[in-house]
């Protein structure tokens, strides 16, 4: 069941890695990791809060990560 609850929130991660830039999966996972530590709480209503602000944060992620890392100097070699 933990599985089908964090895979709605980690496919913009999971669609990263197929992309030119798989380090943008990185900063999916991360923005994603504050919303999962929210989740231990255990109660029910806030697990759809995770799945939208989770979802959410995890696309923002994925889009900021590749420019991010291209500014500090980080980059990927051709596949």
């Amino acid at each position: 069941m933990l599985g089908i609850f964090v895979i709605t929130a980690l496919l913009p991660a999971l669609i990263s890695l197929l992309t030119s830039n798989p380090l943008r999966a990185f900063g999916a996972c991360i923005l994603f990791a504050p919303w999962l530590i929210l989740a231990c709480g255990g109660e029910s209503m806030i697990y759809v809060a995770v799945i939208l602000w989770g979802t959410a944060s995890s696309i923002i992620g994925a889009f900021i990560t590749g420019p991010i890392m291209r500014l500090v100097g980080v980059s990927v070699d051709g596949r």
